[in-house]
């Protein structure tokens, strides 16, 4: 049984009709103009038109073929047979999944947590791939490789990994989780190869616009970049603590040099910072 992964983009077959419609609205129309005798030029204009007339519709109907092999490729057709689902032609899939769970995606929104958001977005993405597919998840903070062959069975324990993770307060190195990815889909013996990224793809997380070449990514991996935020958020970070006083004592204050980054667009001012020891805040200042 033929059917498409995506059908939603078959939608998109009425733009075929359009370099009709455009033809048909920009037709001009033919003046009649009285002139002298043009019986031999007539003859020669006929024929001329003729062969006019065939180019422009062979182009007509070459243009409305590339819009439509456009279109059925976004829709992903496939050959169903019994209950597994062969994307096209047998054409097998494989993918890896990154998932962004460092601190600054446990940022609340109107619309709730960040992360909340990504995970909703990670569910959405498995719903494109099928039967006999390899699927990788990687988390940011953490690049232990989780390999499934997607079944009924495996699909719903991706689902469990995503839906038990959370936000870390470790570093997400999301640069290193693409290289990862990238030799993932590489080893594959499968031809279509993805990477997906959910992030909220902070500006230290991606420094350059040219990482796909920087990390030796292959033309025949398809990438997709997923923001889980379209608004630009307050982004402050503590990069540097250093303990000033060498001897610490009982019941003594200690002193502290803390530095602090903004990597947000906004200018910051009126910044209240504070220290907990514990659970108890023990000091706090106000950076102007």
């Amino acid at each position: 049984m033929f059917t498409f992964l995506n059908a939603s983009f078959l939608v998109g077959l009425l733009a075929v009709s359009l370099p009709f419609l455009i033809h048909l609205f920009n037709r001009q129309r033919a003046r009649t103009i009285p002139f002298s005798t043009l019986v031999f030029l007539k003859q020669l204009q006929h024929k001329k038109m003729r062969r006019l007339k065939l180019r422009q519709l062979l182009l007509l109907i070459l243009r409305a073929l590339v819009l439509g092999m456009v279109i059925l490729a976004f829709a992903r057709p496939s050959i169903k047979s019994g209950s597994t689902v062969v994307p096209g032609s047998q054409t097998q899939t494989a993918a890896v999944l990154i998932l962004d769970n460092s601190l600054s995606m446990g940022l609340e929104t109107d619309q709730g947590l960040l992360y909340q958001k990504a995970q909703l977005v990670a569910h959405k993405i498995l719903n494109n791939f099928s039967n006999g597919d390899e699927l990788h998840l990687l988390f940011t903070t953490d690049l232990t490789d989780v390999q499934i062959q997607k079944t009924i069975y495996s699909e719903a324990r991706l689902i469990q990994l995503i839906d038990s993770s959370a936000v870390s307060y470790k570093y997400g190195d999301i640069w290193q989780a693409i290289e990862k990815g990238v030799e993932l889909v590489e080893k594959s013996i499968y031809p279509n190869k993805e990477v997906y990224i959910i992030s909220d793809f902070q500006k230290t997380g991606f420094p350059s616009e040219e990482w796909p070449r920087q990390i030796g990514a292959s033309s025949a991996i398809r990438f997709y970049l997923i923001p889980c935020s379209d608004a630009e958020h307050d982004n402050v970070g503590i990069t540097q603590v250093n303990l000033l006083d060498q001897i610490l004592d009982k019941n003594k204050p200690m002193r502290l040099k803390v530095e602090i980054q903004n990597f947000g667009n906004r200018k910051m001012s009126e910044l209240l910072v504070h220290c907990s020891l514990m659970g108890k805040r023990v000091a706090q200042e106000i950076i102007t």
